[in-house]
């Protein structure tokens, strides 16, 4: 009993080598990895991985050998040609989106119309549909760019802050609010329209998800006016949007894998549940990562971070997809640039700005302007052509009717 308690008192020898050499250990590693050159090397060697992966996501080349299918042949002057139309096409496109928005926008008329309005012109008139020509491939790599910058502003514009103070509030309002909205769409899809059951779950889970793009604007000009700010309605709804979106994405993904899939539907389900759980465990991992490269108070901190949230989510959202992993990399994206963004948010004082002050600070990071002035000045209207140019009236039957009538 006595020499119990003394052994209880007086440390061991092994626990004083593990206090002595594991401290050191630890000092060591943080010392090495902390020195400014050899995390520049770090840093520069992840940020070239994934810029390579993203060439690979989106050439669709072999990730070992990228030059294995590539011949004198392949390189004929029709794909040529079609390359280099499809690159000034998309170029031209976004320029007079942007110049029509701006002279609708003096007119108190969406930007956005604008760009629907180009898409809308080129793709009916017979010349200028000749002349802007955009590559199948090239449109759906424009598209999937486009949601990589919605993923990437998405991930890093949430108050973690918020979310770790009012936990349950937003998680109910979330789940609550999205699974009402999918229901009344299941009821509609089925009895006004007559799909299919399965293809009504799965329209319900789809429409939900756009709600937020409705919402967040619109909170962004309830904080500029300073309306609901002293009750947090500003930051109250988007906490509540991205518990919205996490809900409907998973299960769409769990639904279209259970519709679309002939296996059996237990293995099924388990695979596509299996398949989130590993993409949000790949993006936990590598947000933690990026705590820590680059270092935090270097001249290139920001430009290194916010390359490094591009090329990551365009490598893995893009390449996901090419891999029938869509959903996943989706999820992986959006948990890389949540959980870096948490510490980023606080890590460089002299360099952060405020943008919310309610009864907490809310932090923007240099990184989030950056994918915001991309979203603004390049996605948007590019995008929102795109879709202008879906509009195609001779293939709508009762158009053409009435124009041939």
């Amino acid at each position: 009993m006595f020499f119990n308690q003394i052994n209880r008192l007086v440390p061991t020898r092994v626990q004083v080598m593990d206090q002595r050499y594991g401290s050191n250990f630890r000092n060591f590693m943080h010392n090495f990895f902390n020195h400014p050159q050899t995390n520049l090397l770090i840093t520069s060697f992840i940020l070239l991985i994934s810029v390579y992966a993203s060439l690979i996501a989106i050439s669709g080349q072999n990730i070992l050998h990228p030059f294995s299918n590539v011949t004198s042949s392949t390189f004929s002057v029709d794909a040529v040609n079609e390359f280099t139309v499809s690159t000034f096409s998309l170029f031209f496109l976004t320029i007079l989106s942007l110049i029509v928005g701006k002279i609708l926008h003096y007119a108190k008329i969406p930007p956005l119309c604008g760009a629907l309005l180009v898409g809308i012109v080129v793709i009916n008139v017979p010349n200028l549909e000749e002349i802007f020509f955009i590559n199948k491939h090239w449109e759906f790599i424009a598209r999937k760019l486009g949601l990589v910058n919605i993923i990437v502003r998405w991930g890093i514009s949430i108050n973690a802050q918020y979310i770790s103070h009012n936990p349950v509030l937003p998680i109910l309002l979330g789940l609550l609010s999205s699974a009402a909205e999918v229901a009344v769409i299941i009821l509609a899809s089925i009895c006004i329209f007559n799909i299919s059951t399965p293809m009504a779950i799965l329209t319900g889970f789809l429409v939900a998800t756009v709600s937020p793009a409705v919402s967040g604007p619109v909170m962004i000009k309830l904080n500029n006016k300073k309306l609901g700010t002293d009750k947090q309605i500003p930051s109250f709804v988007p906490a509540a949007c991205c518990f919205d979106n996490l809900f409907c994405l998973t299960l769409f993904s769990i639904t279209a894998s259970a519709t679309f899939s002939t296996e059996p539907l237990f293995p099924t389900l388990v695979r596509s549940i299996g398949e989130i759980v590993v993409g949000a465990i790949i993006g936990i991992l590598i947000g933690w990562l990026l705590w820590w490269f680059p270092r935090q108070n270097e001249n290139y901190t920001h430009l290194m971070r916010s390359l490094l949230l591009a090329f990551l989510s365009t490598a893995i959202i893009i390449g996901a997809a090419a891999l029938n992993y869509g959903y996943p990399g989706i999820i992986a994206s959006l948990l890389i640039c949540f959980i870096s963004t948490t510490r980023w948010r606080f890590d460089n004082e002299k360099k952060v700005r405020f943008i919310i002050i309610i009864n907490r600070n809310f932090k923007a990071l240099p990184v989030e302007r950056t994918f915001n002035n991309l979203w603004n000045i390049v996605f948007t209207p590019l995008l929102f052509t795109l879709v202008g140019m879906k509009l195609k009236f001779s293939e709508l039957s009762h158009i053409s009717k009435a124009l041939s009538g």
